[in-house]
């Protein structure tokens, strides 16, 4: 081994020069710089950053877009449709118990037997016997419906209870949340031109009757429906809900005459206790329904 420093030839186990004293052991070398792989690195570099600058560029430069309009939902959604007016409840019940009636009697047997009469009612004329192979209808012309009891006019198809087109009434109460039949008589005897309810002394009269009758047991929701506002607030007391069946005993009707083209007053003499009443009614047609529009007695 030769010795860097003084050129003197040593043993390749020695560690020092014998004449110098200089180390022996071998220096690593310093590494040559790759030239070829730095300027690989610096190109790599530069390029990356000319990407960013490009890339930048186009989104700064690029028109906005319009966001996109979303399709249509494929799930069915639901759609407002105009209803038909609700079925009252009440005048379905109505209608089935006189339909009951009239297919009872058509049957043969006794209106009484028909699950729609109340038997400890009051009850109306024995029905005629008819042909049964044949169907009675029965067409309302009016009705007027209050809290648990009700009165309905109308005709019959052929003759059972009346004849030549007499209108008939039904009078009807809740029984146990149930709609009966209580009582059937003839309402008018002349007969009825068209079903179209029109104001008439015969309708006055009917008017008059179912109101007093709602007076007698304190039918409020049935009195509203039978009167005007104005006589409502000149006659408040009608509509206390008081039962005066032992107070009003019974009335009559008399005559119906027109007021006016527009009006008809309907004379009643009402047996009340302990003084008896001659009354005065005035009905008009308000709102396309027959109504009490004022009461004067003596």
């Amino acid at each position: 081994m030769q010795c860097p420093d003084c050129g003197a030839e040593s043993p390749d186990d020695e560690t020092t020069c014998p004449e110098c004293g200089a180390s022996l052991d071998p220096q690593p070398e310093a590494p040559v710089p790759n030239r070829g792989a730095r300027a690989v690195r610096i190109g790599f570099g530069v390029l990356m950053a000319l990407v960013f600058v490009l890339v930048t560029a186009v989104a700064v430069l690029r028109p906005a877009q319009p966001s996109p309009v979303p399709a249509p939902s494929s799930v069915p959604t639901a759609s407002v449709e105009p209803t038909a007016p609700p079925v009252d409840p009440d005048r379905a019940a109505i209608e089935a118990a006189i339909r009951s009636f009239y297919a009872t009697v058509d049957a043969g047997y006794p209106a009484t037997v028909s699950p729609y009469v109340d038997p400890k009612a009051r009850g109306g004329v024995a029905p005629r016997a008819v042909d049964a192979s044949q169907t009675t209808t029965f067409t309302i012309a009016r009705a007027v419906i209050g809290t648990g009891s009700a009165d309905v006019f109308g005709r019959e198809s052929r003759s059972v209870i009346a004849t030549g087109g007499a209108e008939v009434e039904f009078r009807l109460n809740v029984v146990h949340e149930k709609w009966l039949i209580s009582s059937w008589r003839v309402a008018r005897a002349e007969t009825v031109p068209s079903q179209a309810l029109a104001l008439s002394s015969g309708t006055a009269k009917d008017v008059v009757g179912t109101l007093l009758q709602a007076h007698q047991v304190g039918d409020a929701t049935t009195l509203k429906l039978l009167t005007t506002e104005r006589f409502r607030a000149a006659h408040g007391s009608w509509l206390d809900g008081v039962d005066r069946s032992s107070l009003l005993i019974s009335w009559r009707i008399g005559s119906a005459k027109p007021k006016g083209g527009a009006a008809y007053t309907v004379t009643v003499k009402e047996l009340w206790r302990p003084t008896p009443l001659t009354s005065t009614y005035t009905v008009i047609m308000s709102g396309g329904q027959i109504v009490v529009d004022a009461w004067s007695w003596k």
